[in-house]
């Protein structure tokens, strides 16, 4: 039976979930040539961006905490002043979210256990699309005092795995004063480039396509801020 174009729009939260515990089992029994402990490979937990930010993008566009199902758009178009009685409408769509999500964060996902041995500062980068994510959702929490969908899986996943992650970079030798400023830089930048390409699209200055594709495109940001100029200073982790 084929799948509508709206179907494949709601339905990519679940195969996400498919897609997460097929990386974490592949991590779990994945052969390795180091003795570090799996679980304190930087290479393994560098893998795992994709199976995280799955869970939390259940949470927002699959089914909430408060069992919602595709709660995520609406609370988001509110909080960014596009809500009912807004002079201009919301820019985002379903489409426009799954431009961001099922194609820009899985890339970045995609690149980050593609590249967690060979390159990676650039597998670290893309971890840093988490942790300014989390930020924005309590931000939001606590600027609006109300429960918005992926705070929770932001709070409880995105800062301790993060966290954790570092921490198991330092232990590998990384030289963190000069990743983690990379790390979060392009976490801001992704997500600046996401609220920008908004502005321009409500404004009438950023045709519709366009609008897609940059968010798209979005999720290769992690080669950019991760490759150019550091591979001659990157610890390997093979």
């Amino acid at each position: 039976m084929s799948l509508t174009m709206s179907q494949v729009l709601h339905l990519w939260p679940y195969v996400g979930l498919l897609l997460a515990t097929g990386i974490v089992a592949f991590l779990a029994f994945e052969r390795r040539t180091v003795t570090t402990p799996r679980w304190s490979d930087p290479g393994t937990v560098l893998g795992l961006l994709l199976p995280v930010y799955a869970v939390h993008q259940f949470e927002e566009h699959g089914v909430d905490v408060f069992g919602r199902r595709y709660a995520f758009l609406a609370d988001f178009c509110d909080s960014m002043g596009y809500g009912p009685g807004a002079s201009v409408a919301c820019p985002a769509d379903a489409t426009f979210l799954f431009a961001v999500n099922a194609v820009g964060v899985w890339t970045a996902g995609a690149l980050a256990l593609a590249l967690r041995r060979r390159r990676p500062l650039v597998a670290a980068c893309a971890w840093g699309i988490a942790p300014v994510n989390a930020l924005t959702h309590i931000v939001g929490a606590v600027r609006f005092g109300r429960y918005n969908p992926g705070v929770v899986s932001g709070v409880v996943l995105f800062l301790p795995m993060t966290v954790y992650l570092l921490h198991t970079l330092r232990g590998a030798g990384s030289p963190l004063r000069q990743t983690l400023p990379r790390i979060v830089g392009l976490g801001v930048l992704v997500h600046a480039v996401l609220l920008v390409s908004m502005t321009l699209r409500a404004r009438g200055l950023l045709p519709y396509p366009l609008f897609v594709a940059v968010n798209g495109l979005n999720g290769l940001c992690p080669l950019l801020v991760g490759g150019l100029g550091a591979r001659s200073r990157e610890v390997s982790l093979r």
